[in-house]
């Protein structure tokens, strides 16, 4: 009998990011199917969460995951250049260049 299991993931979420391992050895171990739910990122999720949290959580969030990885030997960095604001910067020029003609 097949088992199965929801694995909720944000693409931009380090944490699930790090659950990836283990989640793939479950699979490679049992008889497991994995139910890939994308859920919107926190921020998406949760308008004006960033302005209500603690001016810790991202600092918290950048030291626990770094943290998680290397408890769990993950090779791991955030981004550079971090492609959320590269896309906000690149939804402000226009479409298509301009005509100098």
């Amino acid at each position: 009998m097949t088992l199965s299991v929801d694995l909720f993931f944000s693409f931009r979420s380090p944490f699930s990011y790090l659950a990836l391992p283990k989640t793939l050895k479950l699979v490679e171990d049992y008889d497991l199917a994995v139910n890939l739910r994308p859920v919107y990122p926190l921020a998406v999720r949760v308008p004006g969460f960033f302005k209500k949290a603690s001016p810790n959580f991202i600092r918290y969030v950048v030291l626990d995951s770094t943290r998680v990885a290397q408890h769990e030997g993950i090779p791991f960095r955030f981004p550079r250049p971090d492609p959320s604001r590269t896309r906000r910067r690149s939804m402000s020029r226009p479409s298509s260049p301009t005509s100098t003609a």
